[in-house]
């Protein structure tokens, strides 16, 4: 239990240090690898509205 328990602890603490922000241009190539990699649906095209910029 005491494992468990050090092991949820790090990983909240870990989830502290997540910053959720749009993907940059110079990012996106690298962006479609890692979905690609490791989202349950592949790479998909985009969905939503996109900036543009």
């Amino acid at each position: 239990m005491r494992v468990l328990v050090k092991v949820l602890a790090s990983a909240m603490s870990m989830l502290k240090e997540i910053v959720v922000r749009p993907v940059e241009d110079a990012e996106e190539g690298h962006f479609v690898q890692l979905m690609q990699a490791h989202h349950y649906l592949g790479a998909l095209p985009k969905i939503s509205e996109t900036s543009g910029t």
